[in-house]
């Protein structure tokens, strides 16, 4: 076990030597997302999260090198399903009810293979995104950065290899995906609402987008009133059938808590010293009362 140790991520990998302390891994956590985008350039993060949820996000994945943006994510998924040359280059790191898509722009299609960006994406090599082609809706020019607002499409293939210059994909076969059920019942809405998503599979993406989703769900309808409790329970199901479960109780936190816990539980798991174990299917059920 300490040659494994040893051998799987160094210093990047949270502590689980002693009992899990989910404040400190979180902020070990923010540690590890911090500037994965190291080219300097923003890419922008389309979103059908209101633009409350995109505020509440905001600073963590802009700290990522990530622009969230409410956008034309919001209409639906593009029919567009062709990646081609100066087109719109997705990776839908959560699709389904709740969509995320980092958008840039294809350099060169050759084949069956992709290129694009230009530059890197986190930069980490060997990578699994699921990938899509999508439609530009407008240019957003300012003087600091000038993007492409964009919906992507259906996923089409998978990035894989993510370098200083530039990105490449292969058209064809998708990477496995996690998949997220969120359930949100509120006391000022009369039906409870149910979000079914696929997200990405990345150690250092992953545990961000888990909870931005979260988030996103809960706030969906409304910022929650000053005063308020929320009950909830979370379930990560893991390969073999091992599951780990947690619930608790916040007043007067908004999400943040099962949001943040997600996310700790979540980073520990994958970027611990031994072994990375990612998560098959994340459920997550939050009450939210007077």
């Amino acid at each position: 076990t300490a040659a494994k140790a040893s051998n799987y991520g160094g210093s990047n990998c949270v502590d689980v030597s002693g009992p899990l302390n989910l404040e400190e891994i979180s902020k070990k956590a923010e540690l590890l997302t911090a500037g994965i985008v190291g080219h300097g350039v923003k890419l922008p993060l389309t979103t059908n999260l209101s633009a409350k949820a995109c505020q509440e996000i905001a600073s963590a994945f802009e700290s990522m090198g990530l622009i969230p943006i409410a956008g034309p994510a919001a209409a639906g998924v593009s029919e567009n399903t062709a990646i081609t040359p100066g087109g719109v280059l997705a990776l839908p790191i959560c699709s389904g009810d709740i969509r995320m898509s980092v958008v840039g722009t294809t350099t060169e299609v050759v084949g069956d293979r992709v290129y694009g960006f230009g530059h890197s994406f986190t930069g980490n090599g060997a990578v699994e995104f699921p990938m899509s082609a999508g439609t530009v809706h407008t240019v957003v020019a300012t003087r600091s950065t000038s993007f492409k607002l964009a919906s992507p499409g259906q996923i089409i293939g998978t990035l894989r290899f993510d370098q200083n210059t530039g990105v490449v994909g292969i058209v064809g076969p998708v990477p496995e995906l996690i998949n997220l059920e969120i359930k949100v019942r509120r006391h000022d809405d009369p039906q409870e609402r149910i979000y079914h998503c696929k997200v990405a599979q990345d150690r250092q993406l992953t545990p961000q987008v888990l909870r931005s989703a979260i988030l996103g769900a809960a706030l969906n309808q409304g910022e929650l009133p000053p005063e308020h409790n929320v009950r909830y329970q979370c379930e990560l199901l893991l390969a073999g059938g091992n599951r780990l479960k947690f619930d608790n109780f916040s007043t007067e936190e908004s999400v943040l808590a099962p949001a943040a816990n997600t996310f700790a539980l979540t980073a520990a798991l994958m970027n611990n010293p031994y072994q990375c174990m990612v998560p098959q299917k994340v459920s997550v059920e939050i009450d939210i009362c007077r």
